[in-house]
């Protein structure tokens, strides 16, 4: 599939070749999955699918999976 939206707020993938990576992998060990949150690549993983769309807010381990979950986040979804 493609991206419909991305929003890269650091420099952790600074290029699109490294941010496209990146979301592929995610996507790959993500998609196939009943869970939620996932820890991947250090990073907490918040995702949520409706149909044959994904939604993912990603963030710091050191950040609250509720935050992206619940508080503001994919819970609006």
């Amino acid at each position: 599939g493609d991206r419909l939206f991305v929003k890269y707020y650091d420099d952790t993938y600074p290029t699109a070749k490294e941010q496209k990576a990146f979301e592929k992998n995610i996507f790959n060990k993500t998609h196939r999955t009943d869970s939620e949150i996932a820890l991947l690549e250090g990073l907490t993983v918040v995702y949520k699918s409706s149909i044959d769309l994904y939604f993912y807010v990603i963030g710091s381990s050191y950040e609250n999976e509720q935050r992206g979950h619940g508080g503001g986040g994919l819970g609006t979804l």
